[in-house]
């Protein structure tokens, strides 16, 4: 599959010259955020997406009746589109895939919040409907006019890796002539609160790599079948499984999705033997972390440059060597590799011809 477009948004900004120069300056973003508890404020590091410039894109009745999970997505979605110079895909023609670990469950969270003895006239019934699982992508569906198919996968922190190997399928099988394809996932209090509890004790002088902020934020591609094309970045290869993960050869450049929270990050040390690179200081922690991690690698292979790795969440103990200057790709492969929470991993190979 042959990328023709990409849009991000997250705590790094808006759009894939803002993630190339947070890549390019090498900080982390991250911010310390109010956080109320039944224990008290706390104050926690977090990556928030802002989403302001989506208003200027779409129409405003229209974004009046969507969440904040939706509106990010769809703002993905339209910077992909502007990034591949198409404004009006074919309605029979364009299939869309939301890949996604949290869903909903953030806006769901807001509305069990409401006690029975609470002032019901604060309920929204535009709230509720957005509550369902794929209500992202009927939303995305509607803006666009697309009539070809759509999906929504959840397969936590390995999403994605399942969404492009399903956006294979309905090229190879000539369903749709492209497909917009990717993750969304917005912060999630109980997770800021989960961090905080769990690193909020490291010493002062402690050397040892720290997890990442807590993030949101939203990558979504325009993928089209262009076997015999011989310019542009393509998707070459994408799997997913709970088997031990695949070894990566020692002369391709790894993207490593490690963020310091999953138990088994020790195995991206066996996995990957030559360069390595880890960006999710700028995107921070959440399930579709890796899509992010396929926009850094588009970048990369566009550029033909590597950038530095820099703050944030990196691999634990016995990890992989990170690169630590930007320097010229030496390949013309990348590789994005994610160990999984639950012990599986995914990998999604990409090529510039």
């Amino acid at each position: 599959m042959r990328i023709d477009g990409m849009g991000v948004v997250g705590g790094f900004g808006c759009g894939i010259s803002d993630l190339a120069a947070g890549m390019e300056e090498g900080r982390s973003p991250a911010e310390f955020f109010p956080l109320s508890t039944v224990h008290g404020e706390l104050q926690v590091p977090m990556l928030l997406a802002d989403t302001a410039v989506l208003s200027t894109m779409a129409d405003r009745r229209t974004l009046r009746r969507i969440d904040h999970h939706t509106r990010m997505a769809l703002l993905a979605c339209l910077l992909a589109m502007e990034d591949a110079g198409i404004s009006e895909p074919a309605a029979e023609s364009l299939g869309i895939i939301v890949a996604t670990g949290y869903g909903s469950t953030c806006n769901t969270f807001d509305i069990q919040e409401l006690c029975p003895a609470a002032d019901m006239r604060s309920f929204s019934p535009i709230q509720f409907s957005n509550s369902v699982h794929n209500a992202a992508g009927a939303h995305i569906a509607a803006v666009l006019r697309s009539r070809g198919p759509n999906l929504s996968i959840n397969q936590f922190d390995l999403s994605i890796p399942m969404a492009f190997l399903t956006a294979a399928h309905w090229l190879a099988e000539g369903r749709v002539d492209r497909v917009l394809v990717g993750g969304v996932d917005d912060f999630a209090r109980i997770m800021a609160y989960h961090r905080h509890c769990r690193f909020s004790g490291r010493q002062v002088g402690d050397s040892s790599p720290a997890a990442a902020a807590v993030g949101e934020g939203s990558a979504f591609f325009l993928v089209s079948d262009h076997a015999g094309s011989q310019d542009g970045v393509s998707v070459a290869w994408a799997e997913s499984g709970f088997s031990d993960a695949p070894k990566i050869p020692g002369f391709d450049l790894c993207v490593i999705g490690a963020d310091g929270f999953s138990p088994g990050e020790e195995a991206y040390g066996r996995c990957v033997s030559g360069p390595a690179a880890c960006y999710t200081h700028l995107y921070g922690h959440l399930p579709v972390g890796m899509a992010f991690d396929v926009a850094a690698a588009v970048l990369s292979l566009r550029a033909e440059r590597v950038y530095a790795s820099a703050g944030g969440g990196v691999p634990m103990p016995g990890g992989p060597e990170l690169i630590s200057e930007t320097r010229p790709l030496e390949s013309g492969q990348i590789h994005c590799l994610k160990i999984g929470a639950a012990g599986g991993y995914g990998r999604v190979l990409l090529e510039k011809r």
